[in-house]
Protein backbone atom coordinates (compact mmCIF):
# COMPACT_ATOMS: atom_id res chain seq x y z
CA UNK A 1 0.00 0.00 0.00
CA UNK A 2 1.19 3.28 -0.49
CA UNK A 3 -0.79 5.61 1.48
CA UNK A 4 -0.73 9.63 0.74
CA UNK A 5 -2.24 12.29 3.21
CA UNK A 6 -3.96 15.89 3.17
CA UNK A 7 -1.88 18.67 4.39
CA UNK A 8 1.25 17.06 2.79
CA UNK A 9 4.18 19.06 3.59
CA UNK A 10 6.43 17.64 1.02
CA UNK A 11 3.95 18.40 -1.30
CA UNK A 12 3.63 22.04 -0.36
CA UNK A 13 7.47 22.34 -0.12
CA UNK A 14 7.13 20.71 -3.96
CA UNK A 15 5.40 23.33 -4.98
CA UNK A 16 6.90 25.86 -3.42
CA UNK A 17 9.83 24.88 -5.70
CA UNK A 18 8.15 25.02 -8.87
CA UNK A 19 6.91 28.11 -8.28
CA UNK A 20 9.81 30.10 -6.32
CA UNK A 21 13.14 27.77 -6.81
CA UNK A 22 13.93 27.55 -3.38
CA UNK A 23 15.11 23.92 -2.65
CA UNK A 24 15.66 22.92 0.79
CA UNK A 25 18.80 21.53 1.82
CA UNK A 26 19.49 18.17 2.93
CA UNK A 27 17.43 15.00 3.51
CA UNK A 28 14.50 17.44 3.19
CA UNK A 29 15.48 18.51 -0.23
CA UNK A 30 15.81 14.59 -1.15
CA UNK A 31 12.58 14.28 -0.62
CA UNK A 32 11.02 17.22 -2.10
CA UNK A 33 12.65 15.84 -4.93
CA UNK A 34 10.75 13.12 -5.57
CA UNK A 35 7.46 14.93 -5.20
CA UNK A 36 8.18 17.55 -7.75
CA UNK A 37 7.34 15.25 -11.03
CA UNK A 38 4.00 14.93 -9.43
CA UNK A 39 3.59 18.61 -9.27
CA UNK A 40 4.82 19.04 -12.77
CA UNK A 41 2.47 15.95 -13.69
CA UNK A 42 -0.71 17.41 -11.88
CA UNK A 43 -0.11 21.35 -13.36
CA UNK A 44 -0.08 20.10 -16.62
CA UNK A 45 -3.05 17.86 -16.68
CA UNK A 46 -4.67 21.07 -15.04
CA UNK A 47 -4.76 19.56 -11.54
CA UNK A 48 -3.97 22.49 -9.51
CA UNK A 49 -5.30 21.98 -5.98
CA UNK A 50 -2.61 20.60 -3.13
CA UNK A 51 -5.45 17.71 -2.78
CA UNK A 52 -4.79 16.86 -6.65
CA UNK A 53 -1.50 16.85 -6.39
CA UNK A 54 -1.71 14.42 -3.34
CA UNK A 55 -3.21 12.58 -5.43
CA UNK A 56 -1.25 12.94 -8.21
CA UNK A 57 1.59 11.86 -5.69
CA UNK A 58 0.72 8.70 -4.76
CA UNK A 59 -0.33 7.14 -8.23
CA UNK A 60 3.07 8.22 -9.08
CA UNK A 61 4.81 6.77 -6.53
CA UNK A 62 2.75 3.49 -7.53
CA UNK A 63 4.27 4.02 -10.97
CA UNK A 64 7.87 4.40 -10.03
CA UNK A 65 7.80 1.34 -7.10
CA UNK A 66 6.27 -0.94 -9.82
CA UNK A 67 9.29 0.48 -12.35
CA UNK A 68 12.02 -0.29 -9.94
CA UNK A 69 10.99 -3.06 -7.96
CA UNK A 70 10.86 -5.99 -10.42
CA UNK A 71 10.07 -8.52 -8.03
CA UNK A 72 6.58 -6.61 -7.16
CA UNK A 73 6.31 -5.98 -10.67
CA UNK A 74 6.29 -9.80 -11.61
CA UNK A 75 4.03 -10.64 -8.75
CA UNK A 76 1.73 -7.61 -10.06
CA UNK A 77 1.64 -8.90 -13.51
CA UNK A 78 1.43 -12.77 -12.24
CA UNK A 79 -1.93 -11.90 -10.64
CA UNK A 80 0.12 -12.69 -7.25
CA UNK A 81 -0.01 -9.74 -5.34
CA UNK A 82 -1.73 -6.16 -6.01
CA UNK A 83 -0.36 -2.12 -4.82
CA UNK A 84 -3.01 0.19 -3.70
CA UNK A 85 -2.77 3.81 -3.39
CA UNK A 86 -4.70 5.57 -0.54
CA UNK A 87 -5.01 8.95 0.21
CA UNK A 88 -5.66 9.48 3.94
CA UNK A 89 -8.19 12.68 5.22
CA UNK A 90 -7.22 13.72 8.53
CA UNK A 91 -10.01 15.73 9.64
CA UNK A 92 -12.58 12.57 8.58
CA UNK A 93 -10.00 9.60 9.85
CA UNK A 94 -10.79 7.91 6.38
CA UNK A 95 -8.72 6.66 3.42
CA UNK A 96 -9.81 6.98 0.43
CA UNK A 97 -8.83 4.70 -2.48
CA UNK A 98 -6.71 6.59 -5.24
CA UNK A 99 -5.06 3.72 -7.68
CA UNK A 100 -4.66 -0.11 -7.46
CA UNK A 101 -2.77 -2.18 -9.69
CA UNK A 102 -2.97 -5.62 -9.75
CA UNK A 103 -5.51 -8.30 -8.81
CA UNK A 104 -9.22 -7.23 -8.68
CA UNK A 105 -9.98 -5.49 -5.73
CA UNK A 106 -13.58 -5.60 -3.78
CA UNK A 107 -13.89 -2.50 -1.92
CA UNK A 108 -16.49 -2.24 0.91
CA UNK A 109 -18.43 0.54 2.42
CA UNK A 110 -19.57 0.65 5.76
Amino acid sequence: MVLGHEGCGAVGAARSVVDDGNLPTGHVGDLVQHVIPSVLSAREAGRLSTDDIEVEHVIRTIDVLLEHSTSIADRVTDGRAAVVGMRYRLAEGVADLVAARGLPLEIRTA
